[in-house]
């Protein structure tokens, strides 16, 4: 007998040619950032959890890298806008036989995760102040368990409004470990969500 899916989802936020090249944050491991994504997408199937990407402007920032996707085609949510939960997107999904992509326009991620029964998230991504912020913020307000880790996100600016991503990363993370979404690991996070 088949396990049930669990309740709990991933979401892949802008893992995506033009925000991850060129790497010109010095502070940040690129390819820990790549490595720890792809090990938790790797454990996800095993724990019957269902993955997302989210992807800003594909047509111009191009899809979600290979290194994250491997030989998989993950259901893809596009947004035109920082936060995959304030606004209508395009809903890309796999047929049965994961052989091409089926679409769905005009739809809410909330509508999509709420059909799909999951009601925790872990949330990995860049930019981490900015588009997964503000997509762990949308998801909480409407009710989502979120976790997130420091190796699931990072930031890929050089500066912003004065800030360097350093700077405004450890503000995010510290911002997580107060609200309780910063998990020490995505193995805490699946653990602390019950995945």
């Amino acid at each position: 007998m088949t396990p049930p899916l669990s309740d709990l989802g991933i979401l892949v936020i802008d893992m995506q040619d033009r925000f991850l090249n060129p790497w010109t944050n010095t502070l940040a491991d690129k390819n820990l950032l790549i490595k720890s994504v792809q090990s938790l997408l790797n454990y996800a199937p095993v724990a019957r959890i269902r993955t997302w990407l989210v992807e800003y402007d594909f047509e111009h920032m191009g899809k979600t890298v290979d290194e994250i996707t491997g030989n998989c085609k993950y259901p893809i949510f596009g947004k035109m806008n920082s936060g995959a939960f304030e606004q209508i997107g395009v809903y890309n999904y796999p047929d049965s036989t994961g052989s091409f992509y089926t679409t769905c326009d005009n739809i809410l991620l909330d509508e999509i995760l709420c059909h799909q029964g999951i009601k925790k998230l872990i949330v990995a991504g860049v930019c981490a102040s900015a588009c997964v912020d503000r997509t762990i913020k949308g998801a909480r307000e409407l009710g989502y368990k979120v976790k997130t880790a420091p190796e699931l996100i990072a930031n890929n600016f050089v500066n912003l409004k004065g800030f360097n991503s350093a700077q405004y990363l450890d503000y995010t993370l510290s911002e997580y470990q107060r609200t309780g979404v910063l998990a020490d690991s995505w193995q805490e996070a699946v653990k602390e969500l019950g995945g």
